[in-house]
């Protein structure tokens, strides 16, 4: 007759959970997930997290430890039964774009240990903002109005071959601008593409204009950026009045020959 002897052993496995990509800038949240699936229970059992470069550790769940160089949290739990398992949680923020590996070292009495890591490929994107400055009306009729044209990049990457075009409705022309290279038609300015605009960056395009007849007047500015799959319009109304004594009449019949009906061109 023979008889089966049960060796009793514990055992351990761990796995790292969070996100396969993610950008520069968002934070996201890690858990280290440990299990027992032996025949005894682990005792004393250490979960050390430690975080790739360009990942900011902003919290950890529970009592935990943290290693001098703010890069490596250790939890410990006691005792892990067969069969059992638990989980730590950590929340980072991405500094840096690039491909970032975040292991987990598992270990317990009686000499065990178990490892895993998980790999987030962190992007940086440009994230542009157009904005219009029309100038503070009334204006008079002839006198020089001035329009600046603010782009801006809130993004963690450069944003290249950026187009920007000014409009102007019936009644008003552009005369001068600045800020960039361009080329001045009717009732529109086209600038060169700024060729190169860093994170925090902005670059201001200043267009001065002179309205031909009185009342509202629409500026519109047209934004578009195809590596960052952007396409941005900004539109400011400015009232224009006759000036006193000022002659009215002459520039408007001149200008009403020469004009289509469209609004802005």
């Amino acid at each position: 007759m023979s008889e089966t002897i049960a060796v009793l052993r514990p055992d351990l496995r761990v796995e790292v959970l969070g996100p396969p990509a993610h950008f520069v800038g968002q934070t996201a949240t890690y858990r280290a997930v440990v299990r027992n699936p032996g025949t005894a229970a682990a005792k004393n059992v250490r979960i050390m997290v430690t975080l790739p470069a360009g990942f900011e550790l902003v919290d950890y769940q529970g009592d935990a430890r943290m290693a001098e160089d703010n890069r490596t949290v250790q939890w410990t739990i006691p005792s892990l039964a067969p069969g059992e398992s638990a989980e730590r949680e950590l929340t980072c923020r991405f500094q840096s774009a690039g491909a970032g590996r975040m292991t987990a070292v598992c270990t317990a009495e009686g000499n065990l240990n178990a490892a895993g890591d998980i790999i987030t490929q962190v992007e940086a994107v440009p994230d542009l903002r157009l904005t219009v400055i029309d100038p503070t009306g009334p204006v008079p009729i002839g006198k020089p109005a001035e329009y600046k044209v603010v782009v801006e990049n809130r993004g963690t990457k450069a944003a290249e071959n950026i187009k920007v075009t000014g409009y102007f409705s019936r009644g008003i022309e552009p005369t001068t601008a600045v800020g960039q290279p361009h080329r001045i038609l009717p009732g529109q300015v086209i600038f060169e593409p700024i060729p190169f605009l860093g994170p925090g960056e902005k670059a201001t395009l200043t267009i001065t204009a002179e309205a031909e007849d009185r009342g509202n007047h629409v500026f519109r500015a047209e934004l578009s950026c195809e590596a960052a799959e952007t396409h941005l319009v900004a539109e400011e109304t400015t009232y224009f009045f006759q000036a006193p004594g000022a002659e009215a009449g002459a520039g408007q019949t001149r200008y009403a020959e020469r004009r289509d009906s469209a609004p802005l061109r």
